[in-house]
C-alpha cells in the first residue's frame, strides 16, 4: 500500500518491482483501490437526474435549496450543471433564416387571428417572493388571454436566466390549452416548447437580451413584444 501511495523507500520499491509475484499483488491491490474510490467518489452528491431537475427548477423547494448549497461548494457538480447547461442549449437552440414577422405573415396567410399583447400592471408579489432568487413578473393581455412572465436570475454556477410563464383565458379560467410556444430573439428561432393544458410553459438557459414570444394555439395566435431578459 505504501508503494502504491508512493512512499514505499527505493529498497522496497526495488524488491517490488523485481518480483512478478509481488507485482500481480501490487496490480491486485490497485484494482482494489480504484474499485474503494469510485464508491466513495461523490457519494454524497446529488445524481445526473436531480441536478438535471434542478437545472430545470422541477425540484421541491427544500431539495432545490439543499441542491443550491451543495452546488456552491461542489465543483464537481458545478462542472456538470455547466455540461448541462452547454448541452442544453446546443440540443434546443435553432437558427433559421426568417423571422417573427415572416411567420406571423404566414400565419395570417393561413387565415389564423393574430393577437398582440399589451403589457398591463402587474399586482405586487407576496412578502414571501422577495426572498431567495430574485424574480421579475410581467403580465400581458391581449382580449380574453392574459399571458404571466417571471423570470428568474441565474443562481450558484448558472450563466443565464429561467423564464417561465402560464397562458390563461379569463372569460374561461378551466379553459384547456393545446398549442406551442416559440421564443425568438431577432430572426432566429431560439426555443420552442409545448404548452400544457392548463398554460404553463417554461424556457431555461436565457441568455440577457430582448425577446419575443409567439404562442399559436387552434385557432389563435398570440403574440408578445420586447420582453427584456435582464441582469
Amino acid at each position: 500500500m505504501a508503494y502504491l501511495a508512493g512512499e514505499a523507500s527505493s529498497d522496497i520499491s526495488k524488491a517490488i518491482e523485481s518480483s512478478k509475484t509481488t507485482l500481480a499483488e501490487i496490480e491486485a491491490l490497485r484494482s482494489l483501490d480504484v474499485s474503494l474510490l469510485s464508491l466513495v467518489f461523490r457519494s454524497n452528491c446529488p445524481d445526473t437526474k436531480q441536478l438535471l431537475e434542478y437545472q430545470i427548477g422541477f425540484l421541491p423547494n427544500e431539495l432545490q435549496a439543499e441542491t443550491e448549497a451543495h452546488i456552491s461548494d461542489c465543483p464537481h457538480c458545478r462542472a456538470e450543471i455547466d455540461k448541462i447547461t452547454a448541452e442544453e442549449f446546443e440540443n434546443q437552440k435553432v437558427v433559421v433564416s426568417s423571422g417573427l414577422g415572416a411567420k406571423i405573415d404566414q400565419l395570417i396567410a393561413a387565415g389564423k387571428t393574430i393577437l398582440h399583447t399589451k403589457l398591463i400592471p402587474s399586482p405586487p408579489q407576496p412578502a414571501f417572493a422577495l426572498r431567495g432568487n430574485q424574480l421579475s413578473v410581467k403580465t400581458y393581455k391581449a382580449n380574453e388571454f392574459q399571458i404571466v412572465l417571471s423570470i428568474q436570475q441565474p443562481i450558484a454556477s448558472e450563466k443565464n436566466a429561467k423564464v417561465e410563464g402560464q397562458l390563461t383565458n379569463l372569460e374561461d379560467p378551466l379553459a384547456e390549452f393545446r398549442g406551442k410556444i416559440t421564443l425568438y430573439q431577432d430572426n432566429d428561432v431560439i426555443k420552442v416548447e409545448p404548452l400544457d393544458i392548463f398554460g404553463y410553459f417554461s424556457f431555461g438557459n436565457i441568455e440577457f437580451g430582448t425577446y419575443d414570444l409567439l404562442v399559436e394555439l387552434d385557432n389563435k395566435t398570440i403574440t408578445v413584444s420586447e420582453i427584456q431578459v435582464a441582469n
